[in-house]
């Protein structure tokens, strides 16, 4: 058997909030998604167990052989660089231009063109990588930025709506969770403050031409 294609990985945070919510999440190198966490949880003897929680870019960093590029910022990079790896992370930072830190007069958040600044990172992540799709990893808000890029901005431009398939949605978990989501290899883990899941996604074959 041959070994699992990568494709290039887009992280599309969720809801930040305000302005002031804006500009806490623009300050990050990584909206958040490096950042891991701490938790002390109650054993079965009723003991506290520490529980350390590694963020999603060094996990898939370290047990997936993901690279992470930046040089004076994830768009710099590709502007400098025409062969990019495949198995590479980048974060859409839909936010920056809302926010009011940069000196410049923030704009005001629209869905719609969150959408089309990620259809243009998409197309460009795969004419430099080489990779026919890319993975998009939504929490949130990002879900709904998603779902605006294949139900509208897509169709809109002319496009294929079916090139470009949500293979799946589904709860995962009871509740609410403020926590990112993790793809290391073929698995999702999710958790919030009660609990924790993995799921094992397949990898879909692609599809035929002629309807098949």
């Amino acid at each position: 058997m041959g070994a699992t294609p990568h494709f290039p990985i887009v992280y599309v945070r969720g809801f930040a909030g305000g302005t002031s919510g804006i500009d806490k999440a623009v300050t990050d190198p990584f909206y958040g998604f490096n950042e891991g966490s701490t938790h002390v949880r109650v054993g079965s003897g009723d003991e506290p167990l520490f529980y350390q929680f590694e963020g999603p870019l060094l996990r898939l960093h370290t047990d997936e052989g993901y690279h992470i590029f930046v040089e004076g910022g994830q768009l710099a990079y590709l502007d400098r660089h025409e062969d990019i790896p495949p198995n590479s992370i980048w974060v859409h930072r839909f936010y920056d231009v809302s926010a009011d830190t940069w000196g410049a007069r923030a704009q005001d958040f629209s869905l719609e063109n969150a959408a089309r600044d990620l259809l243009a990172l998409i197309r460009t992540l795969q004419r430099k990588t080489g990779a026919p799709r890319v993975v998009l990893v939504a929490h949130s808000m990002g879900g709904l930025i998603c779902r605006c890029l294949l139900q509208k901005i897509i169709p809109d431009e002319g496009g294929d709506p079916n090139a470009h398939v949500e293979l799946a949605s589904f709860p995962v978990l009871e509740g609410k969770t403020w926590n990112h989501p993790v793809v290391a290899g073929s698995r999702l883990y999710v958790r919030n403050s009660q609990e924790a899941a993995c799921y094992e996604l397949p990898l879909a074959a692609p599809r035929q031409s002629g309807g098949k």
